[in-house]
Formats: structure tokens, sequence, C-alpha cells
């Protein structure tokens, strides 16, 4: 995780570009994104979130129907 300070020498790197070479930084960020980043995290926390609660409920109805 970057730091507050990564952050502001990032956003001022950025701020002291020319306009037309922002689309470039943020192809090169994508870029590196698509190569080396991380994908979504997985929750391996216990707690259900409303998200879960309301995909369960769908998979027992989807089931309950299917088996009348």
């Amino acid at each position: 995780m970057l730091s507050k300070r990564q952050v502001e020498q990032i956003v001022i790197a950025l701020s002291a570009l020319p306009p037309e070479r922002l689309s470039e930084a943020q192809d090169f960020i994508f870029f590196l994104k698509e190569r080396y980043g991380y994908t979504k995290s997985t929750d391996y926390s216990e707690a259900w979130s409303d998200e879960d609660l309301n995909d369960l409920t769908s998979a027992v109805l989807a089931n309950a129907d299917q088996s009348l």
C-alpha cells in the first residue's frame, strides 16, 4: 500500500505533466496494474454481507423451483 507521502509525490509529478501526456501516464499505470497488480482481494471473513445473503436466497429459491 502506498504511503501518504508516496501518493503526494505521484500527484505532484502528474500535475507537472502537460495535459496531453496525462493519458500516456494513465495508460502506463493501467499497463502496470494489468501486468503486476493484484486482483480484487478475497474476503475470508466469516461474516455474511447483504450481497451474500441475497445471493444465497436467490440460489435457494432457484433450487426450490427446480425441485418442485
